[in-house]
């Protein structure tokens, strides 16, 4: 629960780091909807208290890769830390948030 995991041909038309970013705001986003149970304005996600995973951090470092992007011939792996929210109501489609937003991420 503390890290995402994405894989991406590396002839995909999102870079890594895109990919990373989009990841990221997945998980912002889920956050957000873990915390409040709903998410009803691009505001709510300001009202979040939350903070980045510190075991998922130490995952990272633990590979000897904070960047989070381990480049392989045809593919990447890339490895973001959870955004975890201080409070919990509702955990019922966090996965889905993430990939969904990460999806959508990729079109701005």
């Amino acid at each position: 629960p503390h890290n995402n995991f994405c894989l991406i041909s590396n002839s995909y038309d999102v870079t890594p780091e895109k990919e990373k970013d989009c990841v990221m705001m997945g998980s912002l986003v889920a956050s957000a909807k873990a915390s409040l149970g709903v998410i009803k304005s691009k505001r709510d996600l300001l009202k979040v208290k939350a903070s980045v995973s510190r075991k998922g951090l130490e995952y990272l470092r633990a590979i000897e890769n904070e960047s989070g992007i381990i480049r392989m011939n045809n593919f990447s792996i890339i490895i973001t830390p959870n955004i975890m929210a201080k409070k919990v109501k509702s955990t019922v489609g966090l996965g889905d948030c993430i990939s969904s937003i990460a999806f959508v991420s990729e079109t701005i």
